[in-house]
């Protein structure tokens, strides 16, 4: 029997923690391929958070996203209050209850259980046209919401169907919806935002790595840079705008590249989720369906 999604926040994913601390991969990544620079303990630490923190701000890895709890709609705010550790916004959606009948909320076929039994097992793929549906209702629906760069104040108040677009509105500590809300009385509806915090600081060399262990070749080629940059190498390669692109050299284009690699074989892996600039899995816009 198909069913609807009721967690648009699937898990992004199992990973093998690292098992490597940051003082570790420094010290191979130097034996191995710049054993004459030397540094200091207090430049080491350094080298280690410049590349932690580029790793971390090059892409929204799935595995440091967290979610927010639920944040309820007001009526009339178009602006929400985003959580303080927020670095970048990457998915949200609004969660809105299973639609009353007569509702002020809701208009027909929306708040009619038959018209979202047919949807969903459209969706589903099994569907067989002219076919019988029976469907267990959800207790919440999930419209998919679309994170754009910026979006223009609108007071005017709308219902959840027609909230379609989200922005983080620069480090303001806002995140502004395409339209105010209106809220109707017999159902409430809330904001929930998945988001990637702010990069950790490194303090202690000590500390495991952050990422994955099969991601642990990006910091090794992020600190070789960083060496051969130390000691004014010609192998660490510089980076530049040409023809209106950035492009890379030596061993910042190794890193960078690697970087881009592992960034594309997350996203080409990535289930029941979406980023800012594309939509991935099937939904039905506007309609409050999540088929994952």
């Amino acid at each position: 029997m198909p069913t609807l999604s009721t967690n648009p926040s699937a898990p992004v994913g199992i990973y093998n923690p690292a098992s490597m601390n940051w003082q570790q991969i420094f010290d191979f990544t130097r034996r191995q391929g710049a054993s004459s620079v030397q540094v200091s303990p207090s430049d080491a630490l350094i080298i280690c958070q410049l590349v932690s923190s580029r790793i971390w701000t090059a892409h929204p890895w799935q595995f440091t996203l967290t979610t927010t709890p639920a944040i309820p709609a007001v009526n009339g705010h178009q602006n929400y209050p985003m959580p303080a550790d927020c670095y970048r916004l990457v998915k949200a959606w609004l969660r809105y209850p299973q639609p009353i009948a007569g509702s002020s909320n809701t208009v027909p076929p929306f708040d009619d259980p038959a018209y979202w039994a047919l949807i969903a097992a459209q969706l589903s793929q099994t569907y067989v046209q002219g076919q019988d549906v029976t469907i267990d209702s959800p207790a919440f629906f999930f419209y998919p919401l679309n994170v754009v760069k910026t979006l223009d104040n609108n007071l005017y108040p709308t219902t959840a169907q027609r909230i379609t677009q989200i922005t983080q509105i620069g480090n303001s500590g806002t995140w502004r919806l395409s339209r105010a809300t209106y809220v109707p009385a017999d159902q409430p509806f809330e904001l929930f935002g998945q988001y990637q915090p702010f990069a950790p600081k490194i303090e202690d060399l000590g500390k495991l790595l952050w990422m994955p262990e099969n991601y642990v070749n990006l910091a090794e080629s992020g600190i070789l840079y960083y060496l051969y940059k130390a000691n004014n190498d010609p192998r660490a390669g510089a980076a530049s705008f040409q023809g209106g692109r950035m492009v890379y050299s030596g061993q910042l284009a190794v890193w960078m590249g690697e970087v881009e690699a592992a960034a594309e074989e997350e996203r080409e892996g990535s289930v029941d989720t979406f980023s800012p600039e594309d939509s991935l899995g099937s939904d039905t816009a506007g309609q409050g369906i999540w088929i994952p």
